[in-house]
């Protein structure tokens, strides 16, 4: 496991994500880096998520590659895990892996453009996720159905 990225994804990433006015216990995602440390795949998707940002910021190609593996690497093992029936859709480093990676998704474009939309249809499934738990396991078949991105050859 990639836990050199983990503090960067919690401190740093996350918290940039709320209004500059959040109440400061908003800001604790303490809960989300003990997940990640407890789970190989949150682990992953939050390495791909950290990992992409900082090589878009910094213009690394490789920084990139490896931010697609560990993306790769997630994606895999919520398939694998979902289709086995190891898991049922309702764990929470479940939740916060589909939150990585779709915050993945969102970043990984590095285009300047307004996501604010994108930014409200993460918050609607999550709310959807959080409110409705049976709807956790059709939402995740769903994420997973999509192409999963590869590296060039």
């Amino acid at each position: 496991m990639d836990t050199v990225l983990l503090p960067y994804y919690t401190n740093t990433f996350l918290p940039s994500l709320l209004h500059p006015n959040a109440d400061s216990r908003y800001q604790d995602f303490s809960y989300t880096y003990q997940l990640a440390l407890d789970s190989p795949t949150l682990m992953n998707a939050a390495s791909a998520c950290a990992s992409m940002i900082l090589a878009v910021s910094h213009g690394s190609q490789s920084g990139q590659e490896q931010a697609m593996r560990f993306y790769s690497k997630a994606v895999s093992t919520m398939r694998g895990g979902l289709e086995s029936g190891e898991f049922d859709g309702s764990e929470d480093w479940l939740l916060g892996a589909v939150i990585a990676l779709c915050l993945f998704e969102v970043r990984r474009s590095s285009l300047d453009c307004y996501l604010g939309p994108v930014y409200f249809v993460i918050i609607c499934m999550l709310h959807v996720l959080i409110l409705i738990p049976a709807a956790r396991i059709v939402v995740l078949t769903r994420f997973l159905e999509w192409p999963v991105h590869t590296l060039p050859q």
